[in-house]
């Protein structure tokens, strides 16, 4: 994380992935992809969210957990799978890849927010 830009910490550091909107997550991932943070397939699935809801009413304006909601595809693309559907395997390899940005994001920028501790006690 030494190594980033200040304005790629920052963007970074303003971001709870917690409470975004698909609108702002777009955004982000448009961002931290132009700055060669986050690969152009997940970029391209944060902004699924603000076109595509998947008959969910998402409004693209209103916060979210956005790692919850990708929890909730990947469970649904598990049940397909688990159910018989056939040709599921690559969406769920790929929404695993999405996740695991977001997890990778959301302990980064969590950490920006926090600041490094080194405990003294130990």
């Amino acid at each position: 994380m030494a190594l980033i830009p200040y304005e790629l910490k920052q963007a970074l550091a303003s971001a709870d992935l917690r409470h975004i909107s698909p609108h702002e997550l777009a955004k982000l991932g448009g961002y931290l992809n132009f700055n060669g943070e986050i690969s152009d397939n997940a970029a391209g699935e944060f902004l699924v969210l603000t076109v595509n809801n998947d008959q969910y009413d998402l409004n693209p304006d209103v916060p979210i957990d956005a790692i919850k909601e990708y929890e909730r595809r990947y469970a649904l693309i598990n049940q397909a799978i688990d159910s018989g559907e056939q040709g599921m395997e690559d969406a769920r390899r790929y929404l695993g890849d999405v996740l695991h940005t977001l997890y990778n994001l959301d302990n980064a920028a969590t950490s920006l927010r926090v600041g490094s501790q080194i405990d003294t006690k130990a």
